[in-house]
């Protein structure tokens, strides 16, 4: 760890330069509570979905990007790992998870970060670790011209370091408070202040949030390129982007589109779209999840559930180039002997691609164990756990959260029931129906499927378990017989080729959709639909709009 008189620190990564009178870290509007389900999804729930109470438009202005994110933990982690060429993931366990934003279902929402002292004295100890770990040969060193101890030397590299972590040149004043830091130590080589001053930037509020001035009517080519860096490739932009801005050579929309297709053939847009279906699908509460030796699941097996998925997200977004509604039909997956235990198979070796067509059984994202496991209970799955997930990450519809008198009646069916059957029983109250018949038909195809995810005919009462049902999507009331019907229903619907849209609009805006986005995203389905529904064609379709080039929000 670094010892560094305080004051000369505060003064060096104190706030400076406010955005419009606020503090630079007043960023959120409360913790914001996960939600049971990935989010309410942006407001415009599935036509005709059985009874769902839609969650509408916000009202309110704008139709820019919001204004002051915080870095989440993977950000933050990401930007160290390609900025200073080190393995960040060793700091992790220092900074506390992100909470999740109840109307979007991202941890990246702007209503869902605060500042709590936990994750303020989080970032100090992760910079002061990396600050005096980071190698100086070959690292840090680089960004020095000359190590003389000199004004001429020091300046040299404060401006070229800052200006890397604060996304834009570093003013005068950020310079010179950062400068003085080398007189903290006036006996030890330049080596030893420029750790100072790595160690004060990385607790700058300009390093630690994505801030924007709202008082200017359009962004700075600075924030446009921190904007698709972030979108892209779940980072900060490097040197080559900054540069790029500095040039002044984003003024056109092609030049923007040109510039995206390079992010997207940058390896780290794989990375990036990982880290979306991450967050987007919750994938990462898996993290929380313990071994279970009754079902057989390992801590690995708990990592090789995550990975499926991300890897299938990867493979049909990137390799496959081609259709996103496959991720719900799509019959071959990538799995070790671990997971083939969970589909009932014998492997043999590491990651291998398995064609799962003779199973009618595995079909898609939805019925992946990972999948399976974060939407259900430790010790029980749920149809409405499942049905959730469906309506609000892929369908972008909602209901409300159940009275906790409603919960208690609940309680009071008799165990040796199915789920189907409970909540039948449950739906009877006039108060529950509706939103039951917006949710449970989702979740019947799943009732099969045990906490990890196996597939099972019966369960522990012996009870025979269904999956067919039916449901009412895009206006049309449609049966299913099988979870493999279910796929291909929800996979063809326009209701989530809608919600494909509208996730990825509001994860790159950092807030939900408001009224006045409606347009922009009709524009943006309509551009999708057009580029073959492919994640290029969605990708350049979001990031290339005027809007997302538009003045910030708050």
């Amino acid at each position: 760890m670094i010892s560094v008189p305080l004051a000369a620190v505060v003064g060096c990564f104190g706030c400076s330069g406010d955005i419009n009178g606020n503090s630079a870290t007043s960023t959120g509007n409360g913790e914001g509570g996960p939600s049971s389900a990935g989010g309410a999804g942006g407001g415009i729930a599935p036509p005709g979905s059985g009874g769902t109470s839609a969650t509408k438009p916000s009202a309110g202005a704008g139709k820019g990007p919001s204004s002051g994110q915080r870095l989440t933990k993977q950000e933050y982690l990401n930007t160290l790992s390609d900025l200073l060429r080190i393995d960040a993931a060793l700091f992790a366990a220092s900074l506390p998870p992100d909470a999740t934003s109840a109307t979007t279902g991202f941890r990246n929402s702007l209503d869902a970060q605060t500042t709590a002292a936990l994750r303020s004295s989080g970032f100090e100890v992760v910079a002061s670790s990396v600050a005096a770990t980071v190698r100086w040969t070959g690292g840090l060193a680089s960004f020095a011209a000359c190590t003389d101890r000199t004004p001429a030397c020091q300046t040299g590299f404060v401006r070229r370091l800052a200006s890397l972590l604060y996304r834009r040149p570093a003013t005068d004043p950020e310079a010179a408070n950062l400068v003085r830091l080398f007189s903290a130590v006036p006996d030890d080589p330049f080596e030893a202040g420029a750790r100072l001053v790595l160690y004060a930037a990385l607790q700058s509020p300009h390093f630690i949030y994505r801030l924007e001035r709202t008082d200017r009517a359009a962004p700075t080519p600075f924030e446009v390129v921190t904007r698709l860096a972030f979108l892209f490739w779940k980072s900060a932009p490097d040197e080559a982007l900054l540069a790029l801005a500095g040039q002044g050579s984003l003024l056109t929309d092609a030049q923007v589109q040109a510039l995206i297709q390079n992010l997207l053939a940058d390896p780290r847009a794989r990375r990036g779209i990982r880290d979306y279906a991450d967050d987007w699908i919750g994938l990462y509460r898996l993290e929380d999840r313990s071994p279970d030796s009754k079902t057989g699941v390992t801590s690995a097996t708990l990592r090789d559930m995550r990975d499926e998925t991300l890897r299938a997200v990867t493979r049909v977004a990137f390799e496959d180039g081609g259709d996103l509604r496959r991720l719900f039909t799509e019959e071959r997956t990538e799995l070790t002997p671990a997971l083939g235990k969970l589909y009932g198979l014998n492997l043999t070796g590491t990651w291998q691609v398995v064609d799962l067509a003779p199973d009618p059984r595995r079909r898609g994202i939805l019925t992946h164990p990972g999948v399976l496991t974060v939407h259900a209970g430790a010790e029980h799955a749920s149809i409405v756990d499942r049905g959730l997930v469906v309506l609000r990450s892929f369908l972008c519809g909602n209901v409300p959260n159940p009275p906790d008198a409603v919960i208690t009646q609940f309680e009071t069916i008799p165990p040796n029931l199915t789920d189907r059957e409970k909540f039948a029983l449950h739906s009877e109250s006039p108060v529950c129906a509706a939103c039951h018949a917006a949710i449970d038909a989702l979740g019947y195809p799943f009732e099969p499927y045990d906490v990890a995810g196996r597939h099972r005919t019966k369960d522990a009462y012996g009870n025979v378990l269904r999956e067919d049902g039916a449901y009412t999507i895009d206006g049309t009331r449609a049966t299913f017989r099988d979870v493999e019907e279910f796929a291909t229903l929800v996979g063809e619907s326009k209701a989530a080729e809608a919600c494909l849209v509208r996730k990825l609009y509001q994860y790159a805006y950092g807030r939900p959709l408001v009224a006045e986005d409606e347009t922009q995203v009709t524009r943006i389905e309509q551009a999708f639909k057009a580029g073959g529904r492919a994640w290029k064609a969605l990708a350049q379709a979001v990031a290339g709009a005027t809007e997302f080039r538009g003045k910030a929000v708050q």
